[in-house]
């Protein structure tokens, strides 16, 4: 398989993971509350550091790709 498609696929599931955890933060903290009941966990601070983290990545290997091209 190519390595690029692997990487797009590797930041399409991240972009996923991030956008689903972000929406469903509510029910993930209900959930992990009933075990830890002092966690603390804002979706809406995830799916921003998160997705900012994903985007500087995804930039970094877009700049990675074009400088070290023959």
């Amino acid at each position: 398989m190519n390595r690029m498609l692997v990487a797009f696929l590797v930041i399409l599931v991240a972009i996923a993971v991030l956008l689903l955890g972000g929406v469903f933060s509510e029910t993930i903290v209900a959930v992990i509350r009933r075990r830890f009941p002092s966690f603390s966990y804002e979706g809406d601070i995830f799916l921003l550091i998160g997705l900012l983290a994903l985007a500087a990545f995804a930039v970094g290997l877009v700049v990675m790709y074009v400088l070290l091209r023959p």
